[in-house]
């Protein structure tokens, strides 16, 4: 096939095009081309992969069913809530409204790196249907699902007194609800400390 003029003109004086233009670019310059070619190949390419869930993020496993999945968004959230009431405002009021298009839209505002990734993913999910077996197929199920996230998020975001504990958050502890507030579970060894000073309290009063 003859090349086109133009082409062979660049090549003239430059030599010949590169075929991995795009791996040569940095990864500022390819989000840039992303943002100034939405219909380009690269870009749809971009989004598709974007939009894949994660059997895993930050070392933390999803495909554990809804609830199991659900507490990884929840903690970082709640975690980052107290610097991000601004940030977190917004998304706040689009779930009060019910407005999908708006939250899902300002996932990409949040600035807590962990926050962002866990939310994306867990939504990733819903929407690829993972959780199948928990919610109604088809419209429905996902309109429930996607309500469940929202109001989770609330939740999260509203939480004043989230007892987020120690960094080295596993994703293998369940976030436990007394009275209304969410904690994490209590370690081990404090339980094994709580049941040795009950029990000397009960022999010190005759017990055996």
């Amino acid at each position: 096939m003859k090349k086109h003029n133009i082409q062979e003109n660049y090549e003239r004086l430059f030599g010949p095009i590169k075929e991995d233009w795009w791996s040569d670019m940095s990864s500022g310059e390819q989000a840039q081309y992303i943002k100034d070619h939405p219909n380009s190949e690269k870009a749809k390419n971009a989004k598709k992969a974007k939009d894949e869930p994660k059997d895993e993020v930050g070392g933390i496993k999803y495909g554990k069913g809804f609830s199991q999945d659900t507490n990884h968004m929840f903690h970082f959230v709640a975690k980052s809530a107290p610097d991000a009431s601004d940030n977190y405002s917004g998304m706040v009021d689009a779930v009060k409204s019910n407005n999908w298009k708006k939250f899902k839209a300002a996932i990409h505002d949040i600035e807590d790196d962990d926050a962002r990734e866990h939310l994306s993913n867990l939504l990733n999910h819903v929407e690829s249907g993972t959780y199948g077996e928990e919610f109604p197929r088809g419209k429905k199920g996902l309109k429930n699902a996607r309500k469940e996230v929202m109001d989770l998020f609330r939740q999260a975001a509203e939480y004043e007194d989230y007892d987020a504990g120690e960094d080295d958050w596993d994703g293998d502890e369940s976030i436990k609800v007394i009275n209304g507030k969410k904690y994490k579970p209590v370690k081990e060894e404090k339980k094994a400390t709580e049941k040795h000073l009950l029990r000397e309290t009960y022999e010190r009063i005759g017990g055996k």
